[in-house]
């Protein structure tokens, strides 16, 4: 998925695939609100509150209404394999779709700073920067060590984090070496793609790790700002803002005309990026699922799509600040119908 994260001072912003697609985004995601956008407790502030036909209280957590509250304010919302997670600006956490491994159910009172979804897994990093995953655990993706993050990335099967000593680790699979991190290296962002890894290195090389399907391992000698790791293709963001991706190409996921992007994502066989001059989300690649189809009328704040399944989710912005979640493409979980 998804994918890709910043060190410090990178902020991950995913997005969504197509071969001639275009959205537009507006304003920070990563804008949240201060102490004084808290939800007032009506009980303490006289103001009315829901009452039934007899004029009593309405309790609704009696009624059945398990919509979204309304003080749950998106900033990110993650498309997995068959399932998708949101995250409020409060650090609330909601999973929707398929739920057979537990991967639409994080822990209670959970509280995150960061989400990311992997294949039937998810992890997030917690405000005291610690590590937690819920889902499947068939290949121990929910081992994560116990260490501070600065940034997460769940892959297929596993999942890799960025620690504040530039170091990565990586837990879960390993069959195909995508969580064996090479040695003797400082690293500023990472990436967990299906059943291989990228990371950027300090020095704003790339290196590469795991299958290599179509040379999805095998990046270009370039200055890198940016990564992203698909199915079974590659992308990066160099320094001068110039997109580049490498690996399988059957779809069209690794050629992009595109000269400038503020950021990158890979995706499964389609890749997304912002446009700097446009402000446009520009997506290329497979369209079988209709993954590449964004939901018109929607300014959207954030982006991202699914490293092995066929959606994308993202979060859009009313005009006055509200924001809330959408998803399109394959929904046969009811992974692509967002709670609003």
């Amino acid at each position: 998925m998804q994918a890709r994260n910043q060190a410090l001072f990178f902020a991950l912003l995913a997005l969504v695939g197509g071969v001639a697609c275009s959205i537009v985004l507006q304003d920070d995601p990563c804008d949240t609100p201060d102490d004084t956008d808290e939800p007032l407790d009506t009980a303490e502030t006289g103001e009315p509150i829901d009452t039934d036909e007899t004029g009593e209280p309405v309790d609704t957590a009696e009624t059945g209404d398990t919509g979204q509250p309304s003080e749950f304010l998106w900033q990110a919302a993650v498309a997995g394999g068959s399932h998708s997670c949101g995250l409020s600006t409060a650090g609330q956490v909601s999973c929707w779709g398929a739920d057979d491994l537990g991967q639409s159910t994080p822990p209670a009172d959970l509280e995150l700073r960061s989400i990311s979804a992997g294949g039937d897994h998810s992890c997030g990093i917690t405000g005291e920067q610690d590590l937690i995953c819920w889902g499947d655990n068939t290949h121990d993706q929910l081992g994560a060590p116990a260490a501070q993050a600065l940034s997460v990335s769940a892959g297929g099967d596993h999942s890799c984090a960025l620690l504040p000593d530039r170091q990565v680790t990586c837990w879960g699979a390993d069959d195909q070496g995508q969580s064996t991190v090479p040695k003797d290296l400082e690293f500023v962002a990472v990436a967990a793609g299906d059943q291989h890894s990228c990371a950027v290195l300090v020095d704003e090389s790339v290196v590469c790790w795991g299958l290599d399907r179509d040379g999805d391992v095998t990046p270009p000698a370039d200055s890198f700002a940016d990564i992203a790791a698909g199915y079974d293709h590659s992308c990066g963001l160099l320094t001068s803002g110039a997109p580049t991706c490498w690996g399988n190409d059957d779809d069209g996921q690794s050629t992009t005309a595109i000269p400038q992007l503020s950021f990158i994502e890979a995706g499964n066989h389609f890749s997304c990026g912002l446009d700097r001059n446009t402000g446009q989300v520009d997506c290329w690649g497979a369209n079988d699922e209709n993954q590449i189809r964004v939901p018109a009328g929607h300014a959207f704040v954030q982006v991202s799509t699914s490293v092995n399944g066929a959606h994308a989710c993202g979060v859009g912005e009313e005009k006055d600040g509200t924001t809330y979640a959408v998803c399109w493409g394959r929904d046969d979980q009811g992974q692509a119908t967002a709670p609003r």
